[in-house]
């Protein structure tokens, strides 16, 4: 019998180790946006049955905002991650059809708790600043997963939601909102940076969605709250306190040259040429200022010259559309250089540069 025992139990510890192996390998598979190092396998077996009570650890908002964590939501021409966020949130959305619901409970229990804001004078359960945007973040690397997977009114409420979320967390919202003293604690952590985020990933959804009017007007919009924020920096309350000391930084200026990226793009399908290569220009220039700075490691720095060449790419297409080959040669081999410089490992930096070179060729036929 203790033989038997001692075999069962074994039995147990081995299935018990496998599964905890398999959890891990599924781990390393989900986009590193949703991969945080101090989650037990056991925490992540439970997350990715869709167990709703289970909730991933908390990350301070310096974690939330750092490049790495959300590099995934920029636009590129190539990207494995959002290749793997496509799959990932298509099989669990498979595997727990309760999957979407689960997540716009979360976000709109969020949304109650920031209304909540303007009754009480602090934080209630569950409303930290913290919290409430690592839900954001999540919520918006899983609506880029529907938009891919053409789920595109799935992919709509996450962002609105989001959005909502955002705005009402800055009381920029008749209906709640952190009260100033508590809003105060957070502003120079990167509020404005949430709300260019999520305007930025809806304006693209809506592009997708053949919502052209809505997508420039979101998009717009974001540029303006950016433009309100410059120009506010350095106010002060009655009290005579700074509200808002440079609000605008390199994440910022990045997210709004992800928004003249989009803008760009639409202009150029709408047929205005010259608007379109007037904000890729945009979206260079306050790349090129900014963008390779946010990385911290060198998967980063990859992550960042993809973006950075893929509005150079926009750009030298621009004049292809208007037969200018000479000027879109000169912005194609900018870059490959692009490319040339930062690229290490990435698949994704080969693509990219296939992907030039094949039009380069084209490029020098239509010269002929």
């Amino acid at each position: 019998f203790l033989q038997v025992t001692v075999g069962f139990a074994a039995m147990a510890a081995t299935a018990g180790a496998v599964a905890d192996s398999e959890e891990v390998r599924r781990r390393a598979e989900l986009p590193s946006e949703l991969q945080t190092a101090v989650a037990s396998p056991t925490t992540w077996r439970l997350l990715v049955a869709g167990e709703s009570n289970v909730e991933p650890p908390a990350l301070s908002l310096q974690d939330l905002t750092r490049f790495g964590s959300w590099k995934l939501l920029l636009p590129r021409v190539t990207s494995e991650a959002v290749e793997r966020n496509t799959a990932y949130v298509r099989s669990r959305h498979q595997s727990n059809p309760q999957f979407f619901e689960q997540a716009r409970a979360e976000l709109d229990k969020i949304l109650h708790n920031c209304k909540m804001l303007c009754i009480v004078e602090g934080p209630v359960g569950g409303a930290e600043p913290e919290e409430a945007f690592q839900m954001v973040l999540r919520a918006q690397v899983f609506a880029q997963g529907f938009l891919k997977n053409k789920q595109f009114h799935k992919a709509l409420n996450l962002l609105e939601s989001c959005m909502a979320i955002s705005d009402a967390l800055v009381g920029d919202n008749t209906e709640g909102g952190f009260p100033s003293k508590v809003l105060n604690t957070y502003i120079v952590q990167g509020f404005l940076f949430w709300r260019l985020l999520v305007r930025a990933n809806l304006g693209e959804a809506y592009h997708q969605f053949h919502r052209p009017e809505e997508a420039q007007s979101l998009l717009r919009g974001a540029l303006d709250l950016l433009t309100a924020a410059e120009a506010k920096a350095g106010s002060t309350d009655e009290a005579g306190e700074v509200l808002e000391p440079q609000p605008v930084g390199p994440r910022e200026t990045v997210l709004a040259g992800a928004c003249h990226v989009y803008l760009s793009r639409l202009a150029i399908e709408l047929g205005d040429a010259d608007e379109g290569r007037r904000l890729i220009n945009c979206a260079i220039a306050e790349y090129e200022c900014s963008l390779i700075g946010l990385a911290d490691t060198r998967e980063d720095v990859e992550d960042a010259a993809l973006v950075l060449s893929t509005a150079l790419w926009i750009r030298g297409n621009c004049d292809v559309r208007q037969e200018k080959y000479d000027e879109a040669l000169s912005w194609f081999a900018r870059t490959l250089e692009t490319i040339d410089k930062y690229a290490d490992m990435s698949v994704d930096c080969l693509h990219m540069k296939e992907t030039v070179e094949a039009e380069i060729r084209r490029v020098k036929t239509l010269q002929i």
